[in-house]
């Protein structure tokens, strides 16, 4: 037996209304809830960095605003972000940083991303491997903990050398 069309057509705006107040109606997730969330949130925010062609108009990680880079990093993290943009705009060249520091490689690629917090620190670990050869990498993410959320503090690479120490080379 059918129901009668207005039956129906009433049915199914309740059922939308109800479902659209479930799904608006809710406050919005906080993305820094724990540490990996903001490791979860920078590859989601620049995975477009490993397509083979690059969106025009966009804009790499680390050339990025101080606000933008406010979201995922610490205050000091982005001061020597900025430090190394800015001898690298004065010299037309490369100064300290050579790679794409969230992929430990000069031309981002991954695939079988794995992103896990492994310690009380709030420390992160990433796992990918670089499709073009299979190689595995690792990244560990320091994080820290702020009034706002927590930050990456710094990042550092299976050559046992870290972003903080690689940016605060001398030029």
């Amino acid at each position: 037996m059918k129901l009668p069309n207005l039956v129906a057509v009433f049915l199914s705006v309740t059922i939308a209304t109800v479902l659209h107040g479930l799904c608006f109606a809710a406050p919005p997730v906080d993305s820094a809830v724990g540490p990996e969330s903001v490791v979860r949130e920078i590859y989601a925010a620049y995975a477009w960095e490993t397509l083979p062609t690059q969106p025009k108009g966009k804009v790499g990680l680390i050339e990025e605003s101080k606000a933008t880079l406010g979201k995922y990093f610490s205050k000091r993290l982005i001061e020597l972000i900025q430090a190394d943009n800015e001898c690298a705009r004065k010299t037309s060249g490369i100064c300290n940083l050579d790679f794409d520091p969230i992929y430990a490689s000069q031309d981002p690629e991954l695939k079988d991303l794995q992103i896990s917090a492994i310690d009380r620190n709030g420390d992160v670990v990433v796992r990918f491997k670089y499709p073009s050869n299979g190689q595995k990498i690792i990244v560990k993410y320091k994080m820290k903990k702020i009034s706002d959320g927590w930050r990456i503090a710094d990042i550092c690479y299976q050559n046992h050398q870290c972003l903080v120490q690689i940016l605060s080379n001398k030029n």
